[in-house]
């Protein structure tokens, strides 16, 4: 499996995301979550509804991975105000919230999950929205 790249599409409230905006960022985990590693810079948006795309494919850790490896991503979103507001949206059916594109991708079950309070220490008033696992499927050769 490698990974390419994740698209979001976000929107917040009016006190969220105002200027100087959101700061977006992913990170993955190798280990089953045990450690996190930050992917390129944080990503900002101000306003409204907006589409991001973040590049994996110079990530040389989420390339050429093993059939057996399996990817913890995680996203960080930290904004205003500490009351509002932000999250994946999707404005038609068909159009993903939330999608990770690469080759050999298919994506597992979600986990519950509650975060350690660590995890909002780290990051301050950040919060954390979304934790996905996905793992290569193997084919099956039809007969």
């Amino acid at each position: 499996m490698s990974l390419t790249s994740i698209m979001t599409r976000t929107s917040g409230t009016a006190t969220f995301d105002a200027s100087p905006g959101v700061s977006q960022q992913f990170a993955y985990s190798l280990d089953g979550g045990l450690t996190f590693t930050l992917i390129g810079s944080p990503v900002v948006v101000v306003g409204g509804a907006m589409q991001s795309t973040f590049d994996l494919s110079t990530t040389a850790a989420l390339q050429n991975l093993s059939a057996s490896t399996t990817v913890t991503l995680r996203y960080y979103a930290s904004g205003q105000t500490s009351t509002g507001g932000w999250g994946f949206f999707s404005s038609a059916s068909g159009d993903a919230g939330l999608a990770v594109f690469g080759t050999g991708v298919a994506a597992a079950p979600p986990l519950p999950m509650v975060p350690e309070p660590a995890t909002y220490m780290l990051f301050g008033m950040g919060l954390l929205v979304c934790v996905q696992q996905f793992r290569r499927r193997r084919a099956t050769a039809s007969k």
